[in-house]
């Protein structure tokens, strides 16, 4: 069976067609491709960020620590519970200073 000439399909319009899919679907390989190395650098950036986070806890902690039992043998025990409540605001302070700087 023969298809009238007006309903052919020219082989040109066809590799253009062709080529063009192609070309999406290399920009779509290469776009994931970066997709990846982003998303596993900034996965990666998280990881470290809540590490060293929960480290600072810790080590605040341990300073609370170490700055209490020093304190309760120098001095009576409502002076230190001042003391220690007084470095607790600092710090708390300190932390919502660079909380409200970091996102500017």
């Amino acid at each position: 069976m023969s298809f009238p000439v007006s309903q052919t399909v020219n082989s040109k319009s066809v590799k253009a067609i062709t080529e063009t899919l192609i070309g999406l679907f290399d920009l779509a390989e290469s776009e994931g491709k970066l997709f990846q190395k982003k998303f596993i650098s900034t996965a990666v950036i998280i990881i470290v960020a809540w590490v060293a986070a929960l480290l600072f806890v810790v080590a605040m902690i341990f300073f609370m620590a170490g700055a209490y039992y020093f304190l309760i043998e120098q001095l009576p025990l409502y002076q230190v519970y001042l003391i220690m409540g007084g470095i607790c605001f600092f710090v708390m302070g300190m932390m919502i200073w660079i909380a409200v700087r970091m996102n500017r």
